[in-house]
């Protein structure tokens, strides 16, 4: 298999990607998958549409990696909002940080929320895109002191047991993340189609 780059400079996800991959496939017991990481400032063009963005980076990464690369875009919709801040949740980030998201929601009952992990794969030929999608709502504040970008305020939809979850990502940590997470659903699928390259 060739070398295959994460372009990120964000150490928390290549941890995540690492940490997802490094699992043996249980079904058919290939062996671990290690990426090699890259980070490249590549111009992100705007669109309501991961896929879109994410072909876009893909392209220009490989122009100057001369070898597959993968990007990640995740995306955090408020249903309230009609899906905003989507694509554009790392500049909200940035700006106003996880307690400002919160307060976007300031005045609606609704606090649900969906978050999306779209993986693209280019090897200068082949385009391919894994996504994994997460229900869940948005807490009251910041909760919890790991994870980074909105781990703080997203809580994920699931049981643990009978009882429903009700911590953040940040809460349940990287391990506890890695188990539910949207990026987890994503590279479980990019993990099928990687073990299947020679």
């Amino acid at each position: 298999m060739k070398d295959i780059y994460l372009i990120t400079g964000n150490e928390g996800k290549l941890r995540e990607f690492n940490d997802i991959l490094g699992q043996p496939d249980q079904q058919t017991g290939a062996s671990r998958i290690v990426l090699k990481n890259k980070k490249i400032d590549l111009d992100e063009i705007q669109s309501l549409d991961t896929k879109v963005i994410g072909e876009h980076k893909a392209r220009e990464a490989y122009k100057v990696m001369k070898s597959p690369v993968l990007v990640d875009d995740t995306e955090l919709e408020f249903e309230a909002l009609g899906g905003l801040p989507g694509p554009f949740i790392k500049w909200f980030v940035d700006v106003i940080g996880p307690a400002g998201l919160t307060k976007l929601l300031k005045g609606f009952s609704n606090r649900k929320a969906l978050s999306r992990c779209t993986v693209t794969y280019f090897d200068g030929k082949e385009i391919k895109f894994f996504e994994g999608v997460v229900k869940g709502s948005i807490a009251l504040k910041p909760l919890g002191t790991g994870g980074f970008g909105y781990d703080s305020i997203f809580i994920p939809d699931f049981k643990i047991g009978k009882k429903q979850n009700a911590k953040t990502f940040a809460q349940l940590g990287e391990k506890g993340k890695n188990q539910v997470s949207h990026r987890k659903l994503a590279i479980e699928k990019l993990k099928k189609f990687l073990v299947t390259l020679k």
